[in-house]
């Protein structure tokens, strides 16, 4: 990276089913404990509505029709690639001050995790938000984030999650449990303290 060492940067990173609440707690958490929040999904759907010419860098060595058509097939992007993309936007925000990030939705596969470790740095903390099929279904279908975003989508990305969540909580094993299934002020508080060690008030 350009400016900071991979070890300068501070890295929490938050997983958890579809509708569970990722997005939503870690605004919430960068805006009060100055962390850079990259919600990797949101990301990735920014980069595909830009109307601007990309770096090659910037998507990772895809181009920006084949990054916008995974994911409007909602495919999982090649782990290397995707790796390659969250890292080089880490590498714009350091060069912008910024040493401390909060990322939902990644890692969503055992090798993401692996080569995130290498290329990146293996991260302080590690949280699985736990909530409820029913209820993350729900919250999943309200929200509406993209189109399509109805119970057959809900079933296909909570099967997905579910296959790929135990290898990545064996590569993590000191991951951090969070009950995502009651009020956001309640697990905004059970996210702060189990974050706590890292000098979060």
């Amino acid at each position: 990276m350009a400016d900071h060492d991979q070890k300068d940067i501070h890295v929490i990173l938050l997983i958890g089913a579809p509708g569970a609440g990722k997005s939503t707690l870690c605004q919430r958490f960068a805006k009060e404990q100055g962390y850079f929040h990259l919600s990797v999904g949101d990301y990735l759907r920014t980069l595909c509505n830009t109307n601007e010419q990309q770096d090659p860098k910037v998507l990772g060595g895809l181009t920006l029709e084949h990054l916008t058509k995974m994911l409007e097939a909602r495919t999982l992007i090649e782990a290397e690639v995707l790796v390659s993309i969250i890292a080089y936007k880490l590498e714009q925000e350091q060069n912008q001050g910024h040493l401390k990030f909060v990322i939902d939705g990644f890692p969503r596969t055992e090798e993401a995790a692996e080569k995130f470790d290498r290329k990146v740095c293996r991260p302080a903390f590690v949280c699985l938000l736990h909530c409820e099929a029913r209820v993350a279904k729900d919250r999943f279908i309200r929200r509406q984030r993209d189109p399509g975003d109805d119970a057959a989508m809900f079933e296909k990305r909570q099967s997905e999650h579910m296959e790929n969540l135990s290898p990545i909580l064996r590569h993590y094993k000191n991951n951090k449990l969070i009950d995502a299934g009651g009020s956001a002020d309640d697990m905004y508080a059970s996210f702060l303290r189990v974050v706590s060690p890292s000098g979060v008030s």
